[in-house]
């Protein structure tokens, strides 16, 4: 299966070239290094062009998916090498073939970009043992789970009850302490999230992927007369 991948972690950049039949495409998506949120991150790309009949040299326009920015340049291809990749989606699972670059390191947690789905690597095996990282040229299996949205846990103040609901969200979105949300059809209004570390937050917000669970109350409207 020919697909782009994207590493958010990633220390470096590179490209993954997509082949069909004899004909050679730019990838979909690449890690670069954004001068506006001075980290690497994914940029979609705009334009591409492979300089050589080996399609080692990219010249591509790409913008950033976080800022939006554009980026325009030239990038050379490190070497690639294909490794087993089983994708779970809840309960269903399949396996592809992924290629990727021979000394990139691969850890746990790490985001990678298949086609146009988000997957969380969740597993690594190395020499028949599971590690917490490995290089690519070492890896004999990763293990990812779809990472297109997160479940997001929510407890509603009630009373002497609490209300429990999951919210599904991208990764991305933001959640802030004073912002409403809708739980089993009753406005609430967001007073401290926990994060994954089990950190109470009572102030600002956090992205849905860094939340352990959302603690609101019932917003109660008031009728004058």
């Amino acid at each position: 299966m020919a697909s782009s991948i994207y590493k958010h972690s990633a220390v470096g950049n590179y490209l993954n070239q997509s082949f069909i039949g004899d004909n050679m495409q730019a990838p979909s998506a690449l890690s670069l290094y954004c001068e506006r949120c001075d980290e690497y991150t994914l940029h979609r790309v705009v334009k591409g062009k492979l300089r050589d009949k080996n399609g080692k040299t990219l010249d591509v326009v790409a913008r950033c998916t976080i800022c939006g920015s554009i980026y325009k340049g030239t990038i050379k291809a490190p070497s690639l090498r294909e490794v087993p990749l089983i994708i779970s989606d809840r309960a269903d699972s399949h396996r592809i073939r992924m290629e990727l670059p021979e000394d990139e390191v691969i850890s746990l947690g790490d985001e990678l970009l298949v086609e146009d789905d988000t997957i969380l690597v969740t597993a690594i095996e190395r020499d028949k043992k599971r590690v917490g990282s490995a290089t690519v040229s070492e890896i004999d299996t990763i293990w990812a789970k779809l990472f297109n949205t997160v479940s997001v846990a929510v407890s509603v103040n009630r009373g002497a009850r609490t209300l429990a609901d999951v919210i599904e969200a991208v990764p991305e979105e933001e959640f802030y302490i004073g912002d409403t949300i809708m739980v089993k059809n009753k406005n609430c209004v967001i007073h401290k999230i926990m994060d994954k570390n089990g950190r109470m937050v009572r102030r600002g917000g956090l992205m849905a992927r860094d939340i352990k669970r959302i603690y609101a109350q019932i917003i109660h409207s008031h009728t004058s007369y």
